[in-house]
């Protein structure tokens, strides 16, 4: 399997990472259950801090699957709303 990233890099942006969030680790354990292809946590890390610096007041997403990356969008909103299909 082709890697973008170093597994060292990729080793160290996780150990950043400290969420303990049990509806994000629910939708991690489903995606894995069914075989659902998620952006993963470190993708919705930087889709959270994105949203914290530009401070959307809308956010559409196309394809939002189960919700996974909408979520990160919504808990980087302070005011404002996302809206999936």
């Amino acid at each position: 399997m082709y890697q973008i990233i170093n597994p060292e890099v990729e080793k160290y942006l996780k150990s950043l990472i400290d969420i303990e969030d049990p509806v994000i680790k629910k939708m991690e354990n489903y995606a894995r259950k069914v075989d659902f292809p998620i952006i993963g946590r470190e993708g919705g890390e930087l889709l959270y801090l994105i949203t914290k610096i530009k401070k959307p007041q809308l956010i559409v997403e196309i394809g939002s699957g189960f919700g996974y990356s909408g979520y990160f969008f919504a808990k980087g909103l302070k005011n404002g709303k996302v809206v999936s299909d």
